[in-house]
């Protein structure tokens, strides 16, 4: 039986204009994604659900992969608490600076995250080391295809088989996942949306095939979520 499981508060966002030492790029980052950090998502998103099922445990370290503004990051420093640890990592430097800014101005209100680690990750891996983390999380198949690391024309990709090209494409950030992860940990992986990313059709059946040929033994499945924005 699972413990019910609370929703934890999500620091109140930070506005684009509030940033004054931003790259273009890291601004264009804020401008487009600041407003994912609002439980105006739960709805779609049931993240309290996705908590139950993950049931973390005080003293955990998690890595979440291609954190964003820290939508889950922020919940799950709360769910492992301060003997625990939070690996929030990114591509985008706009994202880590974001989040720094939400860490700093929340402990300025009395509320402590710095259970939270900053993790610029690379490419083809998690920037994280080796057997660290009880569970590493990624929110959808978009941390895959975001990466750009298929060079196949639409019509390969429409010819080929997904998962051969996936597994092909995504060979070493998978084989970092598996080497992050604790000998027993767990890769949670959400997806709302099934179907077509990038001209790649991947199901559940396929993302089940996908890390299988990289170690990964299914533990479980779990249908809480229709669609996820």
């Amino acid at each position: 039986s699972s413990q019910r499981v609370s929703s934890p508060a999500l620091p109140e966002a930070i506005p684009p204009e509030a940033f004054t030492d931003l790259t273009a790029e890291e601004r264009r980052y804020i401008e487009g994604n600041w407003k994912l950090l609002s439980a105006m998502r739960d709805v779609r998103i049931k993240p309290v659900e996705t908590l139950e099922k993950m049931a973390l445990t005080a003293g955990m370290t998690v890595v979440d992969l291609g954190a964003g503004t820290g939508y889950f990051t922020f919940r799950f420093s709360q769910q492992v608490g301060p003997t625990g640890r939070v690996y929030a990592t990114d591509i985008a430097t706009g994202a880590l600076k974001y989040m720094q800014a939400l860490i700093e101005r929340e402990a300025e209100l009395g509320t402590d995250y710095s259970n939270i680690s900053l993790v610029q990750n690379p490419l083809d891996g998690t920037g994280v080391a080796e057997g660290t983390a009880d569970v590493v999380f990624v929110c959808s198949i978009h941390i895959f295809s975001h990466l750009d690391m298929l060079n196949h024309t639409p019509q390969e990709l429409a010819a080929g088989d997904p998962v051969a090209l996936m597994a092909a494409g995504r060979k070493a950030m998978i084989q970092s996942i598996h080497e992050t992860l604790k000998p027993g940990g767990r890769f949670v992986y959400m997806e709302g949306r099934p179907g077509s990313h990038e001209g790649l059709d991947l199901d559940v059946d396929a993302i089940s095939d996908l890390f299988g040929r990289f170690g990964f033994v299914e533990l479980g499945q779990h249908s809480h979520l229709e669609k996820m924005d």
